[in-house]
């Protein structure tokens, strides 16, 4: 059972599809969220609304630091601990 206010589906992978609501279990919940990481659910199969939608956006990351940065790069356990 998840924390109140989390999700109690949330899928961690594409293509799950249909699958997911044909359980009984699912079908006998009352309210209940969804958090359908790959936007591929079949959502309107049920009751459903959606609350929000997003988009990921990311930039590639850097191998140097930039000279000045007030970071350094954690390499070792000991850098980790420290």
């Amino acid at each position: 059972m998840p924390p109140p206010l989390y999700p109690k589906v949330v899928t961690l992978r594409p293509e799950i599809g249909a699958d997911l609501f044909r359980s009984e279990n699912m079908a006998a919940q009352s309210a209940f969220a969804v958090k359908d990481s790959f936007a591929d659910l079949p959502l309107e199969q049920l009751p459903a609304e959606t609350l929000f939608s997003t988009t990921w956006i990311r930039k590639e990351a850097s191998a140097e630091v930039p000279s000045g940065a007030p970071w350094k790069r954690i390499a070792t356990k000991e850098d980790l601990t420290r």
